[in-house]
Formats: structure tokens, C-alpha cells, sequence
């Protein structure tokens, strides 16, 4: 039996005003209805939601064809982590106990492929963020989100739009040929201290694989502007960018 590949996404921010919306959002489930069809394993890393805070008894409308995309790439025999990012770092129980998705709030590290990989979403990688750090901190305190969950959501959606919106804009400000080298740099390191054959982050927005040695980082960019994913098969990286429905090009 021929072994199927893993797939590796991130950062397609569902829910946000954006022009691209729905090209982006044909060629997304274009991507988990057919190529990932084709997988073993699918790793969200993180951000695939612009934000997610679970009601008991609320979903939003605009996230059910994607959400009936992935439980029917589940119930198809696809496995599918879930990394968390910080739009979606509030997830609850809904995505596991209703999709069958592993969640993973501190990112995936394990063996795929005889590889031995991990796969971060990519905020607070650099410590030297130290006001973002705070932040982040403040956000994912458990009592805060618990006095958030009782706005109504007709309240509450519009709050963590704002909120993603500003958080969206301080990332793209700051994201530029220097801090992707940085995010690089201090990849290769965190691979070299921790063994690892490849080293996964989203975040960044911006697609890319580096190699240095046997030793690979790959940035699996977005699916705003991008629309990119990595595919592991038969132990080699390779990266691509869908420019439309069933068609796909290789990058990097």
C-alpha cells in the first residue's frame, strides 16, 4: 500500500472583511475537498479561524461550509491537528468533539513519516517580543475569557473582530525581510537544540522553506493573499501555492 502524504496550512483567518474572500475561500475548499483528500495527516497551524470563542449553543454562519469540509475529510479517514494560534486560542470542545480533530494548544511535536518534526503557529516564537508577549498573556487569561463569553455574541463578534483587526495590522506592519530572517535564523537554532529534522511556524504570512543540512524550517505562509501549503510525501518537503480550483504550482 503506497503512503499518503501530509499536508501543513495556516493562517486562512476565516471571518474577516477581506476583498479576496470568496476566490480565497472556493480555492480552500477546493484545497480540503480534493487535494487533501489525498492525505494521511492535515495540520492546521494555527489562525484558520480570524477568531473562535465557543458558545454552547453558537456558531458562527459563516464558518459551516468549511467546518462540513473538515468533518467530512475526518469521517473520510484524514487525520487533522489542530495547532493554536493566537486568533483562535480559545477553542473549547466543539472542533474535537464534533470534528474528531486533535488539538494541540502548545503546538504538534511527534514523527510523521519516519521525520521528526514539530509545528509551532509562531506568536511569541521570538521572545524578545516582550510588550506582545504581555499581551498575549492577558488575552488567553483564563478569567478574562470567561467574562468575555458572557457578552452576547452580537456584542462579542464585532469586539474580537476590532480586536483581530489591530492584532492583523501590528503582525503585516512588522513582518518585513529582517524579521523573516530573524524568524529563520532562530528557527534553525530551535532545530539544532531540539533535533529535529523539520521545524513548521505560520504567522508570518509569508511562504518559504529554508535548508541547511539535513535541517528544514518551512513558513506555511497563509490563505489570504498566498493561498499556500506544504505537503510531506515520502519524507520530502515540498511547498505550493493553489492559483485555482484543482490546480496548484510549486514554490520556494
Amino acid at each position: 500500500m503506497t503512503a499518503k502524504p501530509a499536508y501543513f496550512i495556516s493562517d486562512a483567518h476565516l471571518g474577516m472583511k477581506h476583498p479576496s474572500l470568496s476566490p480565497r475561500l472556493d480555492l480552500l475548499l477546493d484545497f480540503l475537498r480534493n487535494t487533501a483528500f489525498d492525505a494521511s495527516q492535515l495540520f492546521i497551524g494555527g489562525d484558520f479561524f480570524d477568531f473562535w470563542i465557543e458558545w454552547k449553543a453558537v456558531i458562527r454562519r459563516e464558518f459551516f461550509p468549511v467546518l462540513c469540509a473538515l468533518k467530512n475529510l475526518r469521517d473520510s479517514g484524514v487525520e487533522i491537528h489542530y495547532i493554536m494560534g493566537n486568533h483562535d486560542f480559545a477553542l473549547d470542545s466543539f472542533l474535537a468533539d464534533e470534528l474528531g480533530m486533535l488539538i494541540h494548544p502548545k503546538g504538534f511535536s511527534g514523527t510523521v513519516q519516519n521525520r521528526k518534526i514539530e509545528f509551532l503557529h509562531g506568536d511569541g516564537f521570538i521572545k524578545s517580543d516582550i510588550l506582545y508577549n504581555l499581551l498575549r498573556g492577558v488575552l488567553r487569561n483564563p478569567i478574562n475569557l470567561s467574562l468575555y463569553k458572557m457578552l452576547h455574541p452580537s456584542i462579542a463578534i464585532p469586539l474580537a473582530e476590532t480586536v483581530s483587526r489591530i492584532s492583523r495590522q501590528h503582525n503585516g506592519n512588522c513582518v518585513n525581510a529582517e524579521r523573516e530572517k530573524l524568524y529563520a535564523d532562530t528557527a534553525m537554532k530551535h532545530i539544532t537544540e531540539n533535533n529535529l529534522d523539520i521545524f513548521f511556524l505560520g504567522h508570518l504570512h509569508k511562504a518559504s522553506i529554508h535548508k541547511n543540512g539535513n535541517a528544514i524550517y518551512c513558513n506555511t505562509g497563509d490563505w489570504i493573499e498566498e493561498c499556500t501549503f506544504a505537503r510531506l510525501d515520502k519524507g520530502e518537503l515540498e511547498l505550493f501555492r493553489m492559483i485555482a480550483p484543482g490546480k496548484s504550482e510549486k514554490i520556494g
